[in-house]
């Protein structure tokens, strides 16, 4: 389920873009095996509501908090680290929270977690203490695995 729901997210392969379908595959994905990017998947269009999906960042928060039990998924920690950030619709706002999650996804490696906590930081708002020298460091491993990323992708 979770790779046929990936081609129609994308529209890879001759395969036509289709979101609403992409969703249902990855809602059966969780269902059956509970499968932790498809739970993922399902959490970033619900708390967003796009192409459209309903938004309902309460069930996405539901998603990403059981990815995160499952299989400590580090996709998971920042997409959850975000809805606690912004904060609606029945998500409370909890920085610090967030900030404990984007530790642990930068630690795993996650680039768009690094990004984050490095804004987080280099803020120093919320009760998040200003570490400009972190934020910074934060931001030049980001940027590297990026570009590490991209040359690997280009020589495939």
């Amino acid at each position: 389920m979770y790779e046929l729901g990936v081609l129609y997210m994308h529209g890879d392969d001759g395969v036509s873009r289709d979101v609403p379908r992409a969703h249902d595959l990855f809602l059966r994905a969780v269902s059956e095996d509970s499968h932790v990017q498809s739970m993922v998947y399902v959490g970033r269009l619900i708390a967003l509501g796009q192409d459209s999906i309903e938004k309902n960042p309460r069930r996405a928060k539901r998603l990403f908090e059981a990815a995160i039990s499952k299989s400590s998924d580090p996709q998971a920690m920042h997409e959850l680290s975000c809805l606690l950030i912004m904060a609606e619709q029945g998500v409370d706002k909890d920085v610090l929270r967030a900030v404990e999650l984007l530790e642990r996804a930068t630690s795993k490696g996650n680039v768009p977690a690094m990004a984050r906590l490095a804004d987080l930081l280099m803020k120093g708002e919320d009760g998040v203490e200003r570490d400009i020298p972190r934020a910074t460091e934060l931001f030049r491993r980001a940027g590297v695995k990026r570009l590490c990323n991209a040359a690997t992708a280009a020589s495939d």
